[in-house]
């Protein structure tokens, strides 16, 4: 602008020295041009210093804003990068867990399964064993029945014979009452059911004229 200024002024003293050798020529335009030149150069340098400060300032703060967009962002992304790494560590670990804690689970059930299977092949040793002892003891026991009642019933015999013979002494007939009785036969016919007769053989028992199973009377015990 100073150089300007200066330039105008030397113009303008030389164009008042022209000026004042050529009066009688008429009207010199050249330093109206240069007037109106010089003003329209100063004009287009001050338009063009103002715009480029307004270009330059509103570019500076765009620039300073979207800065501070891209830091936020970044910000922001490294936050969310952050969070993301520890969700991802998070959900390892919770897999990692879940993975020891079904397979603790698996072993836990597998123990569990042998565990019942052995108490129910013990179990059903111990049911054979007992069922099997239990069949021994009603053996024993029928068989030690059997022999109880087989010894009460041979013990009954026994005393049922002793008291028939004790009973047939009671009732044997005196030797008077034998001789009284015709000696007889056994299983010979007789005619009088119910008559008695002395056997014939050395016993001497009392025969009794009896049905027997042919249909006819003889002599029977």
């Amino acid at each position: 602008m100073g150089e300007l200024f200066t330039m105008s002024q030397s113009e303008k003293q030389s164009e008042a020295t022209e000026e004042a050798n050529s009066t009688s020529k008429g009207p010199n335009w050249k330093p109206i041009l240069a007037a109106l030149l010089i003003l329209i150069i100063g004009f287009a340098a001050g338009f063009t210093i103002s715009s480029s400060q307004q270009v330059r300032a509103k570019d500076t703060h765009e620039y300073r804003q979207l800065e501070r967009q891209y830091n936020q962002v970044k910000s922001d992304l490294h936050a969310s990068q952050e969070e993301l790494d520890s969700t991802k560590d998070r959900l390892k670990d919770a897999q990692d867990d879940l993975k020891d804690e079904r397979k603790d689970n698996a072993k836990a059930t597998k123990e569990q399964t042998e565990a019942e299977q052995d108490a129910a092949r013990d179990a059903a040793k111990q049911a054979e064993k007992t069922a099997k002892e239990e069949r021994k003891a009603a053996e024993k026991a029928a068989k030690e029945k059997q022999k109880a009642a087989e010894k009460a019933a041979k013990e009954e015999r026994k005393a049922a014979e002793r008291a028939e013979r004790e009973n047939r002494r009671a009732q044997a007939p005196s030797d008077a009452q034998l001789n009284e009785l015709d000696v007889v036969s056994g299983g010979t016919f007789c005619t009088n059911e119910g008559a008695q007769g002395v056997s014939d053989r050395s016993s001497r028992r009392i025969l009794t004229c009896k049905m027997a199973s042919d249909g006819n009377l003889r002599w029977k015990d």
